[in-house]
């Protein structure tokens, strides 16, 4: 949930490529594949963001993700909105990164004949560092997410993102992220790429 927060927004020079995206104005575009331990299909999921710096030293965001698997039998359709608020360092070079966001997580299920619709409020919190390497950031960051429901056990998630600036104004990004569902005994790896447009 916090892929968006935790990865976005930093100065940059009026001429070139800022290094790195804390503290800049953007919108997002991504496309995932998910890797579910103990299923031999993958699930998918594309995602749309938005980075508004509110202050030198704080970010909002606002997401929203839809994801998909398709098994024999089996069809999971799910509808994610996300709101996050960052604390960043402003300074050039090394900025440490905290993050807290709210959202709300919306599914379609259909088991054979039945058909399973849930919803639920999500909170999530992590922390971030964005280490510039010329036009090119590394951004390794820890995160927690959970529902709004008695006895949820939630997920932390390790996850590293590159991002690079070809122009001014566009950027690439790849994100590898391994996600544990605690108390759950399962797991998952996410991959993604994405661009960013300055505006």
């Amino acid at each position: 949930m916090l892929c968006v927060a935790l990865t976005t927004i930093g100065a940059g020079r009026a001429q070139q490529p800022a290094p790195g995206v804390l503290g800049q104005k953007f919108a997002e575009v991504n496309f995932d594949v998910v890797d579910l331990s103990g299923l031999n299909k993958n699930g998918y999921s594309s995602g749309l963001g938005l980075n508004l710096p509110a202050t030198p030293n704080l970010d909002v965001g606002l997401g929203y993700a839809y994801g998909w698997l398709n098994m024999t039998g089996t069809t999971l359709h799910e509808h994610t909105f996300t709101t996050a608020a960052n604390w960043h360092a402003s300074a050039p070079g090394i900025k440490p990164a905290f993050g807290f966001g709210l959202g709300y997580d919306w599914t379609r299920n259909k088991f054979g004949a039945l058909h399973v619709n849930d919803g639920a409020a999500i909170w999530g919190a992590g922390v971030a560092v964005e280490i510039p390497v010329g036009a090119a950031s590394l951004t390794p960051s820890i995160t927690f997410t959970d529902v709004f429901r008695s006895r949820s056990v939630g997920a932390l998630h390790y996850g590293v993102e590159a991002n690079y600036w070809f122009t001014p104004a566009v950027a690439g990004y790849a994100n590898v992220t391994f996600t544990d569902f605690t108390g759950h005994h399962g797991s998952s790896w996410m991959y993604r790429t994405g661009l960013r447009l300055k505006f």
